[in-house]
C-alpha cells in the first residue's frame, strides 16, 4: 500500500509448510532455550510502544533490534497476524525516529495454508551499517550544536529554538531517499511531513521534552473536507501541558515560519485533520491548553472583546518602526476572524494614507482553522523617497 506521506508497501510472498529456517526458529521456541542474544533495546521515550505489553512488545523488541543490526530477514518464533504486524511496523517507523536506516517498507512472508500469517520479513534499508554509522553521528553533531544554544532556555524556548533551526535548514520535498526521515529533514536538508515530524521527535526528546509523532489525513479547510491526504506532525509536553505543532505546514516559502500550528490545541487540530486508527486504544494525553501557543507567548493573541482594528494597526506601527514587511497575529474567535477579513483592505490602505506613503502593497496569508493571519511582504515609499 502506497500511502502520500507514510509509505508501506508489503510484498507478501507465500512459503512450504516445512520451510526449513523457520521450523529451525519454531523449534529452538518450543524447547524453551535459553536466550543467548542480547537485544538492543528500544528507547524508553518511545510514547507509544511503552504502552505496549506482552507478546505485542516483545514482537517490537526482535524487529527492532533486527533493524538496528541490518538484519536481511527477520523472523519470528511464532507466527503473527498480518494486520498486527502492520500495526507494530507503523509504531515502530513513526515512535523510533532513530530508525533512519529501515525506509518503512518491507516484504514478508506467509504459508501457503494461513496466509493471514506472517513468519518473517525483510526490511529495506536506505543506508548500509557503515553510511549509518556516520549518519548517526552527523545527527547528533548537528542536534548538540542545536542544544548548545538552549541551556539556560525552559523547555518552550528550546522547543522554539529546534523549531525554528529545523524549518531553516529543510525544505519540502516529497519523493527524496530519505524524505520520509529525520536524516533527510537534519542532514539533507530535504523531507515530506514524515520527515519533519520525526525529525523534531528526534531533536526535542533529545533535549528530554517528550515529544511523539501522530499520523492521519489531513486537508485544507478552505476547500471541499473530502480533499485528504496522510499526513504526520507532533505533540509534545512543554511545562506540563501537551501541544500540536506540525512545522512542515509552518514552513512558509514566502517568509519563513508563520507559527500558525506552533502548539495548538485538540481543537484546532481537528478542523485539519484526523487520527489513524492505529491509535486506538493508546493514552494520547488531551492538548488542551494555550499557554505556550506562540501568539500567547509574543503578545500578538487577541483575545475575545478587544479591539481588533486598534491593535493591528498598533501591530502596523511596530512593523513600520522594526524596519520589519511582516505582521503575525492570532484571532481567538471566528467572529473575530470573519471581521478582520472583512476590513483588512480598508485598514491596509487607511494606514498607508496616514504614513503619506506614495504608495503601498502588501501580500497576506489565512490560516482559518487557527485563526491565525500573516500580513508579509509590507512595501511603502514616500513622497520624499520618490524625489530625485
Amino acid at each position: 500500500m502506497l500511502l502520500v506521506c507514510a509509505v508501506y508497501f508489503c510484498a507478501c510472498f507465500s512459503v512450504p509448510e516445512q520451510h526449513p529456517e523457520i521450523a529451525k526458529v519454531q523449534e529452538a521456541s518450543s524447547l524453551n532455550l535459553p536466550q543467548l542474544h542480547k537485544y538492543t533495546e528500544i528507547p524508553q521515550d518511545a510514547y507509544f510502544i511503552s504502552q505496549l505489553a506482552g507478546s505485542k512488545k516483545a514482537l517490537c523488541s526482535i524487529i527492532y533490534d533486527g533493524i538496528m543490526n541490518f538484519e536481511s530477514e527477520i523472523r519470528f518464533t511464532e507466527p503473527v497476524k498480518e494486520n498486527e504486524l502492520k500495526e507494530l511496523m507503523w509504531l515502530l517507523s513513526y515512535d523510533c525516529p532513530e530508525l533512519f536506516q529501515f525506509s518503512g517498507e518491507y516484504a514478508y512472508y506467509v504459508r501457503e495454508s494461513e496466509k493471514e500469517h506472517v513468519l518473517s520479513i525483510q526490511p529495506h534499508y536506505l543506508m548500509t551499517k557503515a553510511e549509518y554509522e556516520g549518519a548517526v553521528l552527523s545527527v547528533e553533531e548537528l542536534i548538540s550544536a542545536w542544544l548548545n544554544e538552549t541551556a539556560l532556555m525552559d523547555d518552550y524556548a528550546k522547543e522554539q529554538l529546534i523549531y525554528d533551526k529545523l524549518i531553516e535548514v529543510c525544505t519540502y520535498e516529497e519523493d527524496g531517499k530519505h524524505s520520509g526521515t529525520a536524516f533527510g529533514a537534519l542532514i539533507e536538508g530535504k523531507a515530506r511531513c514524515e520527515g519533519y515530524s520525526k525529525a523534531m521527535c528526534l531533536a526535542l526528546r533529545k533535549a528530554n521534552i517528550e515529544t511523539m509523532v501522530l499520523t492521519g489525513s489531513a486537508w485544507d479547510n478552505r476547500k471541499p473536507r473530502s480533499i485528504r491526504q496522510a499526513h504526520a506532525w507532533n505533540v509534545a509536553n512543554i511545562s506540563g501541558s501537551y501541544y500540536h505543532f506540525d512545522a512542515t505546514w509552518d514552513d512558509n516559502d514566502q517568509f519563513g515560519t508563520c507559527y500558525a500550528y506552533f502548539n495548538v490545541t485538540d481543537d484546532v487540530i481537528a478542523k485539519s485533520r484526523e487520527l489513524d486508527e492505529v491509535y486506538n486504544g493508546f493514552n494520547l494525553p488531551p492538548a488542551t491548553e494555550i499557554t505556550h501557543n506562540f501568539f500567547t507567548q509574543t503578545g500578538r493573541y487577541i483575545y475575545y472583546g478587544e479591539d481588533v482594528s486598534q491593535l493591528f494597526r498598533e501591530a502596523l506601527e511596530r512593523a513600520y518602526t522594526n524596519n520589519s514587511p511582516l505582521v503575525l497575529f492570532r484571532l481567538e474567535t471566528d467572529s473575530q476572524a470573519e471581521y478582520f477579513s472583512d476590513n483588512l483592505t480598508k485598514w491596509m490602505k487607511e494606514w498607508f494614507e496616514q504614513k503619506k506613503f506614495s504608495r503601498g502593497s502588501y501580500t497576506f496569508s489565512v490560516y482559518p482553522d487557527s485563526r491565525v493571519f500573516c500580513i508579509f511582504d509590507i512595501e511603502y515609499s514616500s513622497f520624499n523617497a520618490a524625489m530625485p
